[in-house]
C-alpha cells in the first residue's frame, strides 16, 4: 500500500539563467508547516514563513487568488468555500535533486481515470460577460480585464491508495508537454485541508525576489500552436504584429511598474525586456521583464501588498478589475491566479502565477481537479476569438489527460515487415513531438522496437498479419500480431454525419492509442469506415487510414493541414507522384470519380462512398 504524505517537487528555470541548468528538488517530511484559513492571516503567515528561510528552511507553499483581500478589505471580494485555505506553505530542512531520469516516486504502472470536463456556465455565458466588459472599457470604468472560469473533472488514480503516485506519473506527463518554465506539485493530503494537491505547469513568473533585486515577468499575448511549421511561424507572426495584443502586454508592464514603484527604490524601475515571444509546446506566448531595487527593510508581506495578484490575471485599473471579476466570474479562483512557489535558506523567493495548474479536491483516492482558462478582455476583444484562446489553454492538459502509447501498424507478409523503417521514424518524431525523455536518446529503444518486431515475424513466418507496435513513454515496446481479414468487394465507406473535431491537433498528427476522436464515429453496417471532414467542411482521412479521391482523372489527397494523420503509404505515394495533394470540400464530392482508401497494412484499396443514413 502507497501511502500518502505531504511532499513537493519543484522544476523551475532560474530566472537569471533562463537557459541555463534547472532547479529540480523534491522535498518529503516537513518538520513544520503553516495554514491560512482567513484571508487576514495571510501577510503575517507569509513573514513566518520567510524568516523562517532566512534561518535555512527550504520552504514550498502557495497563496490562494482570494487572499487578496487582505491587501483589498474595501474591495468586499468573496471569500472561498467553507474548508478551502488561503495560503498553505510547508518548511523542509532539505532539498533533494533530481532528473528526468531519476524520480523521487516510482508509481509504476500507477495511472488514473478522468472525467469529462465541465463548465460552470455556458460559452453563451462566457461570451456575454466578454460583451460586457467591452461595455465597460467602452464606458471609461477599466482598460483591461482578465476574464476566467474553471473547470472541472472527477479524478480517479487507477489503483486504490496510489493517488500521490498517480499524482506524479500525470506530472511527468504534463512536463513533457510543457517542459519550460516553472513547474511544482505540491501534496498535503495528511493535513485535512482542501485542496489537498496543487499540480502547477506555469509557464508564468510572477517574481523572483534576491536580496535587494526583484524581477516580473507579465505574460501576455497568446496565439495557438500549429503541427504545420508554416502555419506556426505565421501565427507567431501575426501574434507578433497584432496590436491589441501588444497594447494588451504593454498595458500589463504599465501597471506592474507602477506597482514595482511602491517598494522599489526612486528610479530603479526598468524594463529590460519588451514583447518577447516564447513557443511553448501547446501555444506561443509573449512576456515582458521589469526588474527593480527594493527598498531596505522591505519584508514580504509589504511587497505582496503592493504586487499581488499579480496585473496580468486581473487586469488595469487592478482594483478596478478585480471588482468586475468578482462580479462576473462564476466561482472562486482559489489557488489559480494566486502564486506559487519556494523560498530558499537565505532568503530567495521564486513564486510563479498558477496558471495552467490544476487543483485537487475531495479525496485523494476519488476526488475532482478544476483547472482554469482565461484571457485578458480589451475593447478590440472579440468572444470567439477570445473563448479560442480558452481552448488552446486546455491543451496541455488534454495531452496529459491520461497516459496513452505511440502506436504503429504494419504489414507483415510471410515473415517480412514492410516499411518498418518509414514506422520507426515516425514513431520517434512522435515521440520528440510528445516532449518524452527517451526520444533525446533513441537507439536503445530503436533496438529494442527492432527487435521485438523480428521476434514476431520470426514466429509468422506463413500468411499475412497487421502487426501493432506500442511505445510507452518508460520506452517500453509491446508488439502483436492479428491475422489480416479481406476486406468484402466492393468495400463500402460511410460519409461521417457531423464535423470530426479533436481536442488536441497532436493526436491528429502522430498515430497514438488515444483515439477517442475517430473511436466517436461508428462504423455502421456493412462498411469499412467513415470518411472524416473538419469544422470548415474540408475532407480529412478515415479512422482507418488516409483517402484519396480521382477527380477530372487526377489522384489527389487531402493536405496535413486540413487535420488528418499523415500515413507511411500516403507518403509512399506522394513521393511516387502517384498521388497530388489538394483541398478537398463536401462541395467536391459530386465531381469524385473514385475513392481510394490507403494504409500501411492494406495498401491501395478503391472504394465505394455512400450516405451514412443510407448504410445504417
Amino acid at each position: 500500500m502507497t501511502m500518502c504524505h505531504s511532499r513537493a517537487l519543484v522544476d523551475f528555470t532560474d530566472p537569471l539563467q533562463p537557459q541555463g541548468s534547472r532547479w529540480r528538488w523534491w522535498f518529503e517530511s516537513p518538520v513544520c508547516h503553516w495554514v491560512a484559513h482567513q484571508p487576514d492571516e495571510v501577510p503575517a503567515l507569509l513573514d513566518e514563513v520567510h524568516a523562517a528561510s532566512h534561518r535555512g528552511l527550504w520552504c514550498v507553499g502557495w497563496v490562494a487568488y482570494e487572499a487578496a483581500q487582505a491587501w483589498w478589505p474595501a474591495l468586499g471580494l468573496r471569500s472561498l468555500p467553507a474548508g478551502q485555505a488561503y495560503a498553505v506553505w510547508l518548511g523542509f530542512r532539505t532539498a533533494q535533486t533530481w532528473s528526468t531520469q531519476v524520480q523521487p516516486c516510482q508509481p509504476g504502472a500507477a495511472g488514473w481515470h478522468l472525467g469529462p470536463w465541465q463548465r460552470p456556465w455556458w460559452p453563451s455565458q462566457a461570451r456575454a460577460a466578454i460583451r460586457d466588459i467591452r461595455r465597460r472599457i467602452e464606458r471609461g470604468e477599466c482598460y483591461q480585464v482578465n476574464l476566467t472560469e474553471q473547470r472541472q473533472a472527477r479524478w480517479v488514480p487507477t489503483h486504490a491508495k496510489h493517488g500521490c503516485c498517480a499524482l506524479q506519473a500525470w506530472f511527468d506527463v504534463l512536463r513533457d508537454g510543457q517542459p519550460a518554465g516553472y513547474a511544482m506539485l505540491l501534496q498535503t493530503p495528511d493535513l485535512g485541508i482542501q485542496p489537498w494537491a496543487v499540480l502547477s505547469l506555469s509557464p508564468e513568473l510572477f517574481f523572483d525576489w534576491h536580496a535587494d533585486r526583484i524581477m516580473v515577468q507579465p505574460m501576455k499575448g497568446t496565439a495557438p500552436r500549429h503541427c504545420d511549421p508554416l502555419l506556426d511561424q505565421a501565427a507567431a507572426q501575426r501574434l507578433r504584429e497584432d496590436s491589441k495584443e501588444r497594447a494588451e502586454n504593454v498595458m500589463i508592464v504599465d501597471l506592474m511598474r507602477n506597482d514595482l514603484g511602491r517598494v522599489a527604490c526612486t528610479g530603479s524601475v526598468r524594463v529590460t525586456e519588451l514583447l518577447t515571444l516564447h513557443a511553448l509546446p501547446t501555444v506561443w506566448q509573449m512576456t515582458s521583464t521589469v526588474q527593480a531595487r527594493t527598498r531596505p527593510g522591505l519584508r514580504l508581506s509589504e511587497l505582496m501588498g503592493a504586487l499581488f495578484p499579480c496585473g496580468s490575471v486581473t487586469g488595469a485599473p487592478k482594483k478596478q478589475a478585480m471588482h468586475i471579476i468578482d462580479q462576473l466570474e462564476p466561482q472562486a479562483r482559489g489557488v489559480y491566479c494566486g502564486a506559487m512557489g519556494v523560498m530558499q535558506p537565505g532568503g530567495r523567493v521564486t513564486l510563479n502565477v498558477p496558471i495552467r495548474t490544476l487543483a485537487f479536491l475531495g479525496h485523494p483516492e476519488n476526488g475532482y481537479v478544476r483547472y482554469g482558462v482565461g484571457s485578458g478582455v480589451t475593447w478590440g476583444s472579440q468572444p470567439a476569438s477570445e473563448l479560442r484562446e480558452w481552448e488552446a489553454k486546455m491543451r496541455v492538459v488534454h495531452r496529459g489527460a491520461m497516459p496513452f502509447e505511440l502506436l504503429e501498424s504494419l504489414r507483415l507478409e510471410h515473415g517480412r515487415p514492410w516499411r518498418w523503417r518509414a514506422h520507426w521514424r515516425r514513431t520517434l518524431a512522435a515521440a520528440c513531438a510528445f516532449g518524452w525523455p527517451w526520444g533525446q536518446n533513441p537507439h536503445p529503444v530503436r533496438r529494442r522496437w527492432l527487435e521485438a518486431v523480428a521476434r514476431l515475424a520470426r514466429q509468422y513466418r506463413c500468411g499475412v498479419y497487421k502487426l501493432r507496435v506500442r511505445v510507452d513513454r518508460a520506452a517500453e515496446v509491446h508488439v502483436e500480431a492479428a491475422p489480416l481479414v479481406p476486406w468484402p468487394h466492393p468495400a463500402r465507406v460511410a460519409l461521417a454525419p457531423r464535423p470530426m473535431v479533436a481536442d488536441d491537433p497532436m493526436f491528429l498528427r502522430h498515430k497514438t492509442t488515444r483515439r477517442q476522436h475517430y473511436d466517436a464515429f461508428r462504423i455502421p453496417a456493412g462498411c469499412v469506415d467513415v470518411l472524416l471532414y473538419n469544422e470548415h467542411g474540408q475532407i480529412t482521412e478515415g479512422t482507418l487510414g488516409n483517402v484519396a479521391a480521382q477527380i477530372d482523372g487526377q489522384w489527389v489527397t487531402p493536405p496535413v493541414q486540413s487535420g488528418l494523420l499523415p500515413g507511411v503509404m500516403r507518403a509512399h505515394y506522394l513521393q511516387q507522384q502517384r498521388l497530388q495533394e489538394r483541398v478537398l470540400t463536401l462541395d467536391d464530392l459530386p465531381r469524385v470519380q473514385t475513392w481510394a482508401w490507403l494504409n500501411s497494412v492494406r495498401g491501395w484499396t478503391e472504394v465505394e462512398l455512400v450516405r451514412y443514413s443510407d448504410s445504417a
